[in-house]
């Protein structure tokens, strides 16, 4: 009898050991016994470590041959080391639904790997970023991935190929659904020269021969995951490529922090196609709004510029990363913020609940104070449904229609409003979210109504996060426009560096991050333990005992915040923590954030 790793889907960080008597390769589905019923898991290779408890045996082998193949799996389990999180669990997410409910599945084998080489191409334009990126897949006779953090854009690459390339070679990567997954998975495997082209979810599609691996806009937020366990496709798909061989190409507007400090690409000036004006609040007008403690400034040229527009029946956009009714709420006794239960952030209001903005925790407004016991609150500063009413007095009869995260709440009210502004003109209220709309609409201004608070939020990417949003309003699209970004610091750095190029800007940012620590300069892990977790005092403990900074971002003590110069000293501290023997007591929730 041999004893069997196998890996099967769960917080823990290892494999389980079973016993069996054939000989099963590495990738291959294997059924198993566990608790009272039984799993699909994928076999991790044979152990010879001594069993502190009874084996149980393989029930079935599902597979003759390795479904998942070496450098997969490898890239797999680098992810976890990096992102201290289960190689299991990333896999769960990675590969469809089909694969852990005993069907057939497609194999996946080993190809000839070819060396290792990677290439920049950081241009503004999107079109001349993606014209490198076509010359490269045209080049390419093996198979080759183009991955976007919007699967808009990637629909729209995908288009701008059809033509260039045989559409039999084509695949474009769905974004949902078991079959649809499992279909493109095994079209995937047919042919050694397929190009499948998609959105973050793509990183996962597997390559028969694997030569080409494209990321544009590797600095965007979007690559992380959004369920648990949290880790980076962007990074999931580099693993790929320094496993399997091939050319990985890393491109995009900005280049993320760790590529600027590690490789330093060429910056390529390149003359500006939209119109930048920075506007003083000071002199502005000031709008007051009941229930909130500061007005909202507007430019006089501002409103004259957007009236004459809408009355041209052109799209104008007000840009405001603050939905909701208030972007902060606090107590009009003490002046103070009501904050997160999970983070300790500022919680902004919502019509009838408040939502952190930093992690998205949600609670409903408190009767009392929780620090001076006051019964009335008010809001700092008004957030884009506040604004709706006063723009729409000013526009009388022009359309103003709200564009962020959950409004519209469905595709087709969401085209309703397309329409109507392509036809009438009219005001586009939103947040970063509405830059992923001018692709298809052109507006003739946009104005970015507070400028410093997308620089000031509570995290310490909010400066780089306000920075690559304008130089998109900028650059994203095909026709210039003119930009105005009002401002209580006109020379604040994050403006400057739009004339200035973020070469500058990273050589400015990494300056102060580099005197607090911050990413990409060490490691910042995020923790929440688990409620009643009796191991708290022990494992907060310990982890000072072993050298590491540690913060915490609650009064209770469950929230906790890592620095560490490297991971793999804290994974090793961590380890005990996440063995199946703990899934009664509970897993604390990890999130790693390197740049």
């Amino acid at each position: 009898m041999f004893q069997l790793q196998v890996l099967i889907p769960g917080p823990w960080w290892h494999e389980l050991t079973y016993l069996t008597d054939c000989d099963v390769p590495p990738g291959a589905r294997v059924l198993v016994p566990m608790g009272q019923g039984v799993r699909v898991g994928l076999a991790a290779g044979r152990t010879q470590s001594a069993a502190s408890i009874p084996l149980k045996n393989v029930l079935r082998i599902l597979d003759a041959q390795p479904v998942l193949n070496r450098s997969y799996l490898q890239a797999v389990h680098e992810i976890a080391r990096a992102f201290l999180c289960s190689p299991s669990e990333i896999l769960r997410l990675l590969v469809p639904a089909s694969f852990w409910r005993r069907e057939a599945f497609a194999p996946y084998g080993e190809s000839g790997k070819i060396p290792f080489s990677f290439e920049f191409c950081y241009r503004y334009d999107d079109e001349e970023r993606w014209r490198f990126y076509r010359e490269k897949i045209l080049a390419c006779r093996r198979g080759a991935l183009a991955l976007f953090p919007e699967r808009e854009q990637a629909q729209r690459f995908y288009k701008s190929l059809l033509g260039a390339v045989p559409k039999e070679r084509l695949i474009p990567w769905p974004a949902s659904g078991a079959q649809a997954a499992t279909k493109s998975w095994r079209q995937a495997l047919s042919r050694d020269d397929i190009v499948i082209i998609g959105g973050p979810g793509a990183a996962a599609a597997p390559l028969a021969t694997p030569g080409l691996f494209i990321v544009d806009e590797e600095a965007n937020p979007s690559w992380r995951s959004k369920k648990r366990p949290s880790f980076s496709l962007r990074s999931f798909a580099a693993a790929r490529a320094r496993a399997a061989g091939g050319c990985l190409v890393v491109g995009g507007r900005v280049p993320s922090s760790r590529v600027f400090k590690n490789f330093h690409p060429a910056e390529r000036k390149t003359p500006a196609r939209s119109v930048v004006r920075i506007l003083d609040f000071h002199g502005a007008s000031q709008l007051p709004f009941r229930g909130m403690q500061f007005p909202l400034p507007l430019a006089d040229v501002l409103v004259t510029e957007t009236l004459r527009h809408a009355a041209d029946k052109r799209v104008v956009f007000w840009l405001l990363d603050r939905r909701g009714v208030s972007g902060e709420l606090q107590c009009a006794d003490c002046g103070r913020a009501v904050q997160c239960p999970r983070c300790g952030a500022a919680m902004a209001f919502e019509r009838d609940e408040m939502r952190c903005p930093l992690c998205g925790a949600k609670a409903n407004v408190p009767g009392v104070c929780p620090q001076c016991g006051g019964r009335m609150f008010q809001g700092t500063s008004p957030g884009l449904e506040a604004l709706q009413p006063m723009a729409q007095n000013l526009l009388g009869d022009s359309p103003v229609c709200l564009w962020h995260a959950e409004n519209p709440s469905n595709l087709t009210e969401g085209r309703r409003r397309l329409a109507e502004l392509k036809q009438k003109g009219g005001l586009l209220l939103g947040s970063r979210r509405a830059l992923s709309l001018l692709d298809q609409i052109h507006p003739a201004l946009i104005a970015w109504l507070d400028a410093d608070a997308e620089a000031r939020q509570p995290d310490y990417a909010s400066h780089f996060s306000a920075f690559s949003m304008f130089e998109e309003s900028l650059w994203r699209g095909r026709e210039a426009r003119t930009v105005m970004f009002q401002t209580r610091r006109p020379g604040q750095s994050v403006l400057k560096s739009l004339q200035a190029g973020w070469s500058y800007f990273w050589r400015e940012e990494l300056a102060e991050r580099s005197a607090f620590s911050f990413p990409p300069c060490s490691h910042m892990v995020k923790m929440e333990l688990p409620k009643g977790w009796k191991e708290k005092d022990d494992f907060v403990f310990g982890l000072d005992e072993a050298g590491f900074t540690t913060m915490q971002s609650d009064a209770a003590g469950a929230a906790l915040t890592v620095f560490t110069a490297r991971m793999a000293p804290l994974r090793r501290y961590l380890e005990k923590y996440f063995t199946i023997r703990n899934s009664r007591r509970g897993f604390p929730s990890v999130k790693v954030c390197s740049d």
